[in-house]
C-alpha cells in the first residue's frame, strides 16, 4: 500500500489545526479564570510566579525565613488576569519592635496614591502575627495586568527597626 503525498499533506493540516485550537483554548482558559475566585500563595523565601516583590531591593533582603523589610515603602506586584470585585490579603509577619505598619493597595486616582490599612495582630503562632485585609478593587490601579500593594512604616527608618514578612496570600473574588 502506497501513501499518497496528498494524504500526508491533509493529515499534517488537520494536526496543525488541532494543535493551534488546543493552544488557543489553553491560553483563553488561563486568561478567563473560569472560577469566581483566584488565590495566590507566596512564601517569600521562594521565587513567585504570580506575585513579584517585595522591592526595591535596597529596602528588603531575602532570608531562609522570608523577606526582611529594612526601609519603607516597599512594593509588591500581583498578577491580575481579569476584573474582580475585591481582594482579600493575608499577611504572616514578625514585627520586632511593634512598629506602626500599614499595608495598602495602589489606586488609580492619582500618581502613587495608596489606600492603607493598619497591620493588626489577629493570631499568634510561633512568634508570627497574622493580619487580614479586604480591598475593594473598583478603584485599583491596573498596569500590565498587575496591581500593586505596598507596606509602609515611616518610623522604621527613624528607629532603624525591621519587619520580617514570611508569607502572603491574595484571594480575588
Amino acid at each position: 500500500m502506497k501513501i499518497k503525498p496528498e494524504n500526508i499533506y491533509k493529515a499534517l493540516q488537520i494536526l496543525t489545526i488541532l494543535v493551534m485550537v488546543c493552544v488557543l483554548v489553553f491560553l483563553t482558559w488561563q486568561k478567563l479564570v473560569p472560577s469566581k475566585t483566584l488565590t495566590y500563595h507566596y512564601e517569600l523565601n521562594e521565587q513567585g510566579k504570580f506575585i513579584q516583590g517585595f522591592y526595591p531591593h535596597g529596602r528588603v533582603y531575602l532570608t531562609d525565613e522570608g523577606q526582611i523589610v529594612l526601609g519603607e515603602p516597599v512594593y509588591l506586584n500581583v498578577y491580575y488576569p481579569k476584573k474582580f470585585k475585591k481582594a482579600k490579603v493575608k499577611l504572616i509577619y514578625q514585627n520586632y519592635q511593634e512598629l506602626n505598619v500599614k499595608f495598602g493597595l495602589e489606586l488609580d486616582v492619582d500618581e502613587w496614591a495608596f489606600y492603607f490599612k493598619d497591620l493588626e495582630k489577629t493570631d499568634f503562632e510561633n512568634e508570627y502575627s497574622t493580619s487580614e485585609f479586604e480591598f475593594d478593587l473598583n478603584r485599583a490601579k491596573v498596569l500590565n495586568n498587575k496591581i500593586r500593594f505596598a507596606i509602609s512604616s515611616p518610623e522604621m527608618d527613624v528607629i532603624k527597626s525591621q519587619l520580617l514578612i514570611k508569607s502572603i496570600d491574595v484571594r480575588f473574588e
